[in-house]
């Protein structure tokens, strides 16, 4: 039996991340919630956000880039970034994208666990997020 689906409906999972996923948070654990990912812990006892950075959004403008998966079906490659200003000390080990617009966590994934001091900045590495085909 054939399995398929066309690719305007994995770019359209994806371009929910591309067209509002407008913050990277870095984590010191993984958030479950919007509110988590944004907040520190010195605003808010359940937060776990360490650092932010304001991404350009769009698929094909900077920050997000779709095309074809490694394996099979459509990714979201999501570039690096750098100069994450930190607001924290703590290790981070989770990096989340998330909607302000829309209160939403859009997306969260592990990280190298690394030593990060509030007042510096932080990277991150390209990282892809692949909707594989239906097998």
């Amino acid at each position: 039996m054939t399995k398929f689906v066309v690719d305007s409906a994995m770019d359209a999972h994806l371009l929910e991340i591309a067209n509002y996923g407008i913050a990277m948070q870095l984590c010191r654990l993984a958030p479950i919630s919007y509110h988590e990912a944004v907040k520190t812990v010195t605003e808010n006892s359940s937060g776990v956000a360490l650092g932010k950075k304001t991404l350009t959004l769009s698929a094909g403008q900077g920050t997000y880039s779709l095309q074809n998966g490694d394996t099979s079906g459509r990714k979201c490659a999501v570039m690096s970034q750098s100069s994450i200003t930190l607001s924290e000390t703590a290790n981070a080990n989770h990096l989340a994208l998330v909607s302000d617009a829309r209160s939403a966590l859009l997306l969260v994934t592990t990280v190298t666990s690394q030593a990060v001091t509030a007042g510096n900045t932080a990277a991150t590495s390209m990282f892809d997020l692949e909707v594989r085909d239906p097998t």
